[in-house]
């Protein structure tokens, strides 16, 4: 096994659904579980994914759930330091639920489930009954024996740039009526030029306008009653002379009293000529129609206008230099997708000169577990992912007369899991690989190969087993039997270590449908010892 450590070195399950309180040590290479269908082992497979960042689907009856394992993992650990997490290579990630909701931990500090997930997700291969495990992500890594640090970098900075572009563009989106608002006002501003006040100079203008026009009206009426007869002041005149003459010999004042009557209609006169014209009261008031229609359209008044109106200039600034930037980011994202194409179709180029030899080494390995057929990865090319513009797609035909079809569509449970092996032996890599019930739908000389390849991948991955097959199970290094009981009306499962003696009665059982026969004790004896590492 030579320096191989195990990921989960222990795992502690309390009170989730069926599972109240478990302790669970794993060997670096495979632990075991089987057990009765229906007692719970593959909720310690659910158990696992959830705690590294799997979506829970059914969160009733998880409150006071708690999940936590002890890691050992110096590739994690040193990812999690990346991530700003300081750890040794051992730790323990946690998940606690209360009610429905849940939190992650790592040594008791809350972190982030896009980190967990991120990173976790990563060493975690999974192959449940008739699910589609075999994924793009998988062929993708098996075909990649290149680095592609640069490309995903460049990517990084593309996605960053991409969802800076979409929140700036939305926000904009959001401000283009006020803009074209403002924009409007701005112009109305520049033709109008109204100042403060404005208005209530206007009303002021208009309403000394109408009070000269009814003064001037009154005036005329006077002026006909002063100039309807032409010789009205002359008259007065002549008479005021007359009585002055007459004043001097016999005395008097009537002569004054006509004097005082001539000043009065005179400065009446005078000040007939000096009322104001109405010539300019359109002007006027198309002005003030012109101010009152700009409040109208803006629903507030023009001191609120003129008060904001720097605000306004600014707000216009700004968005004109957001819709620059806007522009900018997108020529900027635009020369790295070109440069991101260039490097995905390099990165293609080498998948596609590494894609025979895998088919040829995959097709070889198949024929050990039982499986003579055609295989061909198909590529097709997509807008740029983490991985470059790569979706591949594994084409499968169990027998070569028929014609090639995509891998899930086409193989059974059983085939699918003995390809996910093959792909596995041929790409090494630190894993956790959890083999859900991988003897689904085989059987004899088959199920013994499929036994001998899963040791093979215990070399360089940690294997976790959920099987009803004694020849699979007895390549386990550690052997747990699940089972369950009824405790205060409650369905509980139980999950005991076998010791070797226990792992033999085990296997007998599992050999043997009719009890534990002596016949079956001594295959199962057997098993043990030809899988003695």
């Amino acid at each position: 096994m030579g320096n191989k450590t195990s990921i989960i070195a222990e795992l502690t399950i309390k009170n989730f659904l069926t599972i109240k309180d478990a302790q669970i040590s794993f060997s670096d290479a495979i632990t075991c579980f089987t057990g009765q269908s229906g007692s719970g082992k593959s909720l310690l497979v659910s158990a696992i994914i959830i705690l590294f960042g799997g979506d829970i689907k059914i969160k009733d009856g998880l409150k006071n759930a708690c999940i936590r394992a002890k890691i050992n993992s110096p590739e994690i650990a040193k990812r999690l330091s990346d991530s700003g997490i300081d750890l040794t290579d051992e730790f323990f990630l946690t998940r606690e639920f209360t009610g429905k909701k849940s939190r992650f931990l790592i040594n008791g500090k809350i972190i982030g489930k896009e980190i967990i997930r991120n990173i976790f997700f990563d060493y975690l291969i999974t192959t449940r009954q008739n699910a589609n495990y075999l994924r793009d992500d998988i062929y993708i890594n098996l075909l990649s024996d290149f680095d592609m640090s640069d490309y995903a970098s460049l990517f990084d900075k593309w996605v960053s740039l991409k969802k800076q572009y979409a929140g700036l563009g939305k926000t904009l989106t959001r401000q283009k009526e006020r803009y074209e608002k403002s924009k409007k006002l701005k112009a109305k501003i520049k033709q109008l030029k109204p100042h403060k006040g404005e208005i209530d100079e206007l009303r002021e203008k208009i309403n000394s306008i109408k009070s000269s026009e009814k003064l001037k009206e009154t005036d005329s009426r006077i002026n006909e009653l002063l100039y309807g007869n032409a010789n009205l002041i002359a008259n007065l005149e002549l008479l005021r002379k007359l009585l002055i003459q007459k004043e001097e010999i016999q005395g008097g004042s009537l002569a004054e009293k006509i004097g005082d009557i001539l000043t009065d209609i005179k400065e009446l006169e005078l000040g007939f000529e000096d009322t104001e014209s109405g010539s300019n009261l359109d002007e006027i008031k198309k002005r003030l129609s012109d101010l009152r229609m700009l409040e109208f359209q803006m629903s507030c008044e023009l001191e609120e206008i003129m008060d904001n109106f720097a605000e306004t200039e600014k707000f216009i600034k700004e968005y004109d230099q957001a819709q620059k930037a806007l522009s900018e980011i997108k020529d900027e994202i635009d020369k790295l997708y070109s440069k991101l194409i260039q490097l995905a179709d390099k990165m293609h180029d080498k998948r596609l000169r590494t894609a025979s030899d895998i088919e040829a080494r995959l097709k070889d390995q198949l024929k050990k577990l039982g499986i003579d057929c055609s295989i061909r990865f198909e590529f097709s090319r997509i807008e740029p992912e983490r991985f470059g513009t790569d979706r591949i797609s594994l084409l499968f035909s169990p027998n070569p007369q028929l014609e090639l079809q995509e891998v899930n569509r086409v193989a059974s449970g059983g085939e699918k899991s003995r390809i996910l092996l093959a792909l596995l032996t041929i790409k090494a890599g630190s894993r956790i690989l959890i083999l859900d019930e991988i003897d689904e739908g085989t059987s004899g000389d088959t199920v013994s190969k499929i036994a001998s390849v899963i040791k093979a991948v215990s070399e360089y991955c940690q294997v976790i087993l959920v099987t009803h097959k004694p020849q699979i199970a007895s390549v386990a290094d550690i052997h747990y039997k699940v089972g369950k009981s009824i405790k205060d009306n409650q369905a509980v499962s139980t999950i005991k270590r076998l010791s070797m003696n226990e792992r033999a009665g085990e296997l007998a059982a599992l050999i043997s449908t009719e009890g534990s026969t002596e016949e079956a004790k001594r295959y199962a004896d057997k098993l043990l010892a030809d899988n003695k590492r």
